[in-house]
């Protein structure tokens, strides 16, 4: 799991309240199981539903339960292995996995860093990801490590940093870049890069009416992903 700060304690609760008061709806679960029933108990059958590429989720079963559910959703990965894009798929279906995000019932990823001031950081390298938590999805569900929390935005862009030049972009695809291989950012020009474009979710407008918070952040009591 990587971290910032090796002596940095997140604090939950504080981003906890930063997040809701920037209207970026948030639940604490104590574990990564109540997570997944709260997803279970949340998905629709039927339903469109798209996924950002995320550990995270694969860890905690989210997307076997995707995969193997009653659900309209494209894939684009290895079934029941570690998040791995499957090269037998052609590339048309892979790319239209990518524009089915934007019409999903329910898109469903993590983020990056999130910091105690209850802001969204990320980074993508096609940048559909990004894209897809900033507008499109009628539901987006953000379930988060408690690894991932920053007291900041430099720590944030710091953990940026250290996830790619680590590998924790890019590494179960087998994608090569300079920043692996000297083990930092360099600012390189490759063509594999992973660091392309950034997004900052620092707040979300008001539902109208009786309509739900359309960002949902699952706030979890445990390390996970990248």
């Amino acid at each position: 799991m990587l971290t910032n700060l090796p002596d940095y304690v997140p604090d939950l609760n504080k981003t906890l309240r930063s997040l809701n008061s920037n209207y970026i709806s948030t639940m604490l679960q104590p574990n990564a199981e109540a997570a997944l029933n709260w997803i279970k108990a949340t998905l629709t059958p039927k339903s469109r539903v798209a996924i950002g590429g995320s550990n995270t989720l694969r860890n905690i079963g989210v997307t076997d339960y995707i995969e193997t559910g009653d659900f309209l959703y494209t894939n684009r990965y290895v079934k029941h292995a570690p998040f791995k894009l499957d090269s037998s798929i052609p590339q048309e279906v892979v790319e239209r996995s990518y524009l089915d995000a934007f019409t999903a019932d329910f898109y469903l990823t993590s983020t990056n860093a999130v910091t105690e001031q209850g802001e969204l950081v990320n980074v993508d390298g096609l940048g559909n990801r990004v894209a897809a938590i900033a507008y499109g999805p009628k539901k987006v569900i953000v379930v988060v490590g408690r690894n991932k929390i920053v007291p900041d935005m430099p720590a944030a862009f710091e953990r940026l940093g250290q996830i790619i030049s680590r590998g924790g972009m890019g590494e179960q695809r087998g994608i090569e870049t300079p920043c692996r291989t000297v083990g930092k950012c360099i600012d390189c020009k490759s063509d594999n890069r992973p660091c392309c474009t950034y997004s900052i979710v620092r707040y979300q407008r008001r539902p109208r009416g009786h309509e739900a918070a359309r960002i949902q952040v699952l706030l979890i009591d445990e390390d996970l992903g990248f």
